[in-house]
Order: structure tokens, then sequence, then C-alpha cells
């Protein structure tokens, strides 16, 4: 398993731990089944296991795992947006604290920065693209106790978005098809030239359904490269 694990990068902490020598294969699964079945974090699963302490886990990272290493105290400390994006109990949950955005990302401390599943979590959480750094789990549990009281929810921001989304593909979709009604009606010029087209009742319902459905998909694409853009930087 651990030549296995030597040629192919590992996945997780479970599996660097397994690389070190510090847990063997049967310790390993019996870990990662009980995460599936209780929901708690494979880290801390390892962390309480027998022979295995926080401090072990934590120089296994810091030695194998490929993140950055960020010391939290009195020079790095979050910044009031990053603070705002991820309350302070699901960052208890996923172990982790936003230390601030850059370059469209959301930097954030870990005590297990393998953990896909949390840093997944966040980042549907604090609606930005993640980067995780690792840090030691008391610089983590200490950076937390001091987050602000104040927490704005995150599902606030999805929320107010995807409203403004559709209001505004409301209004691209509805005005011009408004204003054409409205002209239709109270232009003589336009009027008349509707009449020489001299449709039947099946043509007119089937070019009105047509130029409906084309502004529609129209439409859409509009909204979608406008609020795609937001998304991106985001």
């Amino acid at each position: 398993m651990a030549q296995t694990l030597a040629e192919n990068r590992p996945r997780n902490v479970g599996e660097l731990l397994l690389l070190e020598g510090r847990i063997t294969q049967e310790q390993y699964e019996e870990a990662a089944d009980l995460s599936l079945r209780s929901g708690h974090r494979l880290y801390h699963v390892l962390a309480q296991m027998k022979g295995v302490s926080e401090e072990d886990v934590f120089e296994v990272l810091r030695k194998r795992a490929d993140f950055p290493l960020v010391e939290l105290g009195a020079k790095t400390r979050p910044t009031h947006e990053a603070a705002m994006l991820v309350s302070r109990d699901q960052c208890r949950r996923y172990g982790a604290v936003p230390l601030y955005v850059e370059g469209g990302y959301l930097i954030l401390a870990m005590e297990d920065p393998t953990d896909m599943r949390a840093v997944g979590a966040v980042e549907s959480l604090a609606v930005f693209s993640v980067r995780p750094v690792l840090a030691h789990p008391r610089e983590i549990r200490e950076a937390i106790d001091q987050l602000p009281e104040a927490e704005v929810k995150p599902s606030n921001k999805r929320e107010v978005s995807g409203l403004l989304e559709r209001a505004v593909l409301l209004l691209i979709w509805g005005l011009p098809i408004a204003g054409g009604f409205t002209l239709l009606l109270t232009n003589d010029e336009l009027k008349a030239t509707y009449h020489e087209l001299d449709l039947d009742t099946f043509e007119r319902i089937l070019f009105f359904t047509l130029g409906w459905t084309g502004w529609a998909i129209v439409s859409y694409w509009i909204t979608d490269i406008i609020f795609g853009i937001g998304r991106k930087k985001d």
C-alpha cells in the first residue's frame, strides 16, 4: 500500500498518516468507515485514535501535504470581509478560518486542507472559490473564538443574487416585447404594415411563438453572460 501511495499522490490525511507509518492499513480503513458512518471528519476520527495525537496529525500534514503553512496570531488575522463569509459555527464544524480574499479566491486556514468535502462546503457557504492553507489546530480554535459575533448569513448573498438575476431576466425578456406591442397598437405605420402582411390565424400564432421563444433564449443568454462574469469574479 505504501508503495502505491508513493507513486500516486495521497488524497487525504489518512493516506498521509499511512504513508508515514503512523497508522496501519486496518486503522485507516476503520477510521474511514467510522467517519463515513458517523459524519465526523476523518481528521477528527484519526486525531482521537489510540496512539495518534492531534500533534502527530499536524506534523504529518506539515511534512507531507503540499499546502502553505501559516501562523495565525497578531500578524495573520482574518479580515472583516472574510470573517463575514462563514459563520463561527461553520468554522468550528470544518476546522477552518477564512483569512482574506485575494484574486477572487478566499484564502482559508484549515487544520486539514486535504479535506475536500470541507473545502467544498465552505465554497458553497461563502460563494467563493477557496485556496486552503495549513494552520495549527490550536491556532485555528483560538482564531475562531475571536471571530466577530455579528455574522451575515452567507445564504443571503446567494438569495439576493438569485432575485437580482431573475429581475434582470424579466426586464430583458419582457420590456422589448411589451414595447413592441405598445408600438404596434399606437403607431399607425406599423399597424398598416402588419395588416399588409395578411397573415392568417395559424401564421400569426406560429410567428408569435417562434419570436417569443427566440427572444427568451437570447434573454437567458444575455443574463448568463452578465451574471457569469460576476460569478467568475467571486
